[in-house]
């Protein structure tokens, strides 16, 4: 993690603003939505990024599918291994278009 040097006075509100310097180099946006995480005695700021929930939860729903479909009749455990892999194409080509533009 780098350090910037810049010090900050947290208003009456708890609110802070975040330096141009630092909205511009992660492409902050006024609007933007920001995620707050802690983190032992630290603050830690990330830009928000609805897909990469998406990404999360088709992670979770495969891993749990990875252990359930044993049990299922082989057809049906086929075609949901296909709407996977459908979301997660879908989810890649969401992300691959976002970082061109």
């Amino acid at each position: 993690m780098g350090t910037t040097g810049i010090v900050r006075k947290i208003d009456d509100l708890g609110r802070v603003v975040i330096p141009i310097e630092i909205r511009k180099k992660l492409g902050i946006k006024e609007g933007d939505l920001l995620e707050i995480f802690t983190d032992r005695d630290e603050i830690i700021l990330r830009k928000y990024d609805a897909s990469m929930g998406l990404c999360e939860l088709v992670k979770r729903l495969e891993d749990v599918f990875s252990d359930v479909k044993k049990d299922m009749d082989i057809n049906r455990a086929d075609r949901i291994s296909e709407h996977i892999s459908a979301l997660k194409n879908i989810l890649k080509n969401n992300n691959e278009t976002e970082s061109k533009s």
